[in-house]
């Protein structure tokens, strides 16, 4: 979904079929309706009612006609009528963040989004890293505010990590780049998982 080719963003999107039997050494793709933005870095996750749509989040969005940053913070692909849209979500927006990561809960229609970086792409140091949760409701299209527990620690601020919804209802963060209390980067400790 999207990407970076050579120096420039990308809206190419695409899907592997592995219900039909395909060479792992070139596996054949099909394409899909390219997303109306050039975009990398985003967030996506399944969601709707019915778990047919795909919601795009953050990451740099630029517009296709004059490359400016998109204002639209969701996309939404259709996937029974392949097509994309930009759907109105009410509540407060978050800030755009990069590298976040998202996973989705088929119970609730809530698509769980965690940590992620600031758009800045001049210098590192005005970068922003998180580690909170967002939480976009993908039925009835509202943000949601959730607070943690007090006794609830949170991982530490990362990006390019993932986050994977367990049976048990956890959510578990596994890896990514973290920013650590003294402002220093560096890949995240598996072995405390």
């Amino acid at each position: 979904m999207g990407g970076i080719i050579g120096s420039r963003l990308d809206s190419t999107f695409f899907y592997y079929d592995f219900s039909i039997p395909f060479d792992a050494s070139f596996p054949s793709y099909n394409s899909l309706d390219p997303i109306p933005v050039y975009t990398a870095w985003g967030a996506a996750s399944v969601g709707g009612s019915t778990m047919s749509e795909i919601f795009l989040f953050g990451g740099i969005m630029n517009n296709k006609n004059d490359s400016s940053l998109s204002k639209n913070l969701i996309y939404c692909f259709n996937t029974i009528n392949r097509t994309w849209t930009a759907p109105k979500i009410s509540g407060v927006q978050p800030l755009r963040r990069r590298e976040a990561s998202s996973t989705f809960n088929p119970n609730n229609g809530w698509i769980y989004i965690f940590g992620g970086s600031t758009v800045k792409i001049s210098t590192f140091n005005d970068t922003l890293f998180f580690n909170d949760f967002i939480v976009l409701d993908s039925v009835d299209l509202s943000w949601v505010n959730i607070k943690s527990p007090l006794n609830v620690s949170a991982p530490t601020r990362r990006a390019s990590h993932t986050a994977t919804l367990i049976a048990s209802g956890y959510i578990v963060i596994i890896g990514g780049a973290e920013m650590t209390d003294d402002l220093i980067l560096q890949d995240a400790n598996i072995n405390q998982v």
